[in-house]
């Protein structure tokens, strides 16, 4: 069913802004030239719309505008959209493919959260970042294209994205935000760009099957040694790949084991702390079941929350 301007649809008084679908809408719906946005919440709950055609000329697709379209599975996004709100795909589980105009200037956060069936993505240079929570819960997603200009990944930006093997991360990244590659299951291994100069907490926390972290030579933030990641001076330790076993030995003159460091290192059986060591953050060790030998040092004056507490 293809559902005309004059069947129902509520639009702003010139016919440029489309507000509301009606939710009993069925099939394939055609949203008719001269309409320039589709208004927060457009198709929210429309539950059994297949396909929707948008004309060239959108600029502006609204907040939560899609979500919960759960049957929908093609939409295409026109070079002209610039604005694409927060959570304005959220839930449109049959959804596989989606591409990004080039001159996007906004992605709202979690714009595709659960969507479980898009296997393939490209975001923009233009748009700056990854905003957090964006592709969060998007279990088949496989393939990921950021192009050179976004500077940020944002907080839980790539959470439990289990089916990434491989992200290549633009020269022009700057922040990586805590949690963002957690539980992506597939990654083998990732590189830090030169440009990097901010990295959350626990990045890369229960990426099971990640053995190796490489940080560009340039980068004059953190360096890489063995399975752990560092501040370049290498006063701090920022995390230890999941798949790290046996014994960890801290380098003498770190001063700061940062928040879940350890997280979820089940196959590493001692680690030894060395007296410059000050700090842990929270829940550096939690997960770490197969711990047999562990001293925090007197020199620790700050021991985080759940740092030991929740070992097994």
């Amino acid at each position: 069913m293809i559902i005309e301007r004059n069947m129902d649809f509520e639009y702003n008084d010139d016919g440029t802004v489309l507000y509301r679908v009606p939710l009993d809408a069925v099939g394939e719906v055609v949203v008719p030239k001269g309409v320039t946005e589709l208004g927060d919440d457009a198709f929210r709950g429309c539950s059994q719309i297949t396909r929707v055609e948008l004309p060239e000329g959108l600029v502006r697709i609204g907040v939560l505008c899609f979500e919960g379209c759960r049957s929908l599975k093609y939409i295409k996004i026109p070079k002209s959209v610039r604005f694409i709100g927060e959570f304005a795909f959220m839930g449109c589980t049959f959804l596989k493919n989606i591409e990004l105009p080039r001159r996007l200037k906004h992605l709202g956060h979690g714009a595709f959260e659960s969507c479980i069936s898009i296997e393939s993505a490209s975001l923009p240079g233009s748009v700056g970042e990854v905003p957090q929570w964006c592709f969060n819960g998007c279990v088949s997603l496989k393939y990921v294209e950021l192009g050179d200009g976004i500077k940020s990944i944002g907080g839980h930006a790539f959470l439990q994205c289990r089916s990434i093997k491989a992200i290549v991360l633009p020269e022009t990244l700057k922040h990586i935000g805590g949690w963002s590659f957690c539980e992506c299951d597939g990654l083998a291994e990732i590189n830090i760009p030169a440009k990097v100069d901010k990295i959350g907490s626990c990045p890369f926390a229960f990426a099971k099957n990640l053995k190796k972290i490489t940080v560009d030579e340039e980068n004059s933030n953190f360096v890489c040694v063995g399975s752990a990641l560092y501040a370049k001076d290498m006063h701090r330790l920022v995390c230890c790949t999941v798949g790290c076993e046996g014994e960890f030995t801290v380098p003498e003159g770190v001063e700061h084991i940062g928040s879940g460091a350890f997280l979820n290192c089940a196959a590493l059986t001692d680690i030894h702390i060395p007296d410059s060591v000050t700090s842990i953050g929270n829940y550096a060790f939690e997960g770490c079941r197969g711990l047999k030998s562990l001293t925090i040092p007197p020199s620790v004056t700050d021991l985080g929350e759940q740092a030991i507490e929740r070992i097994k």
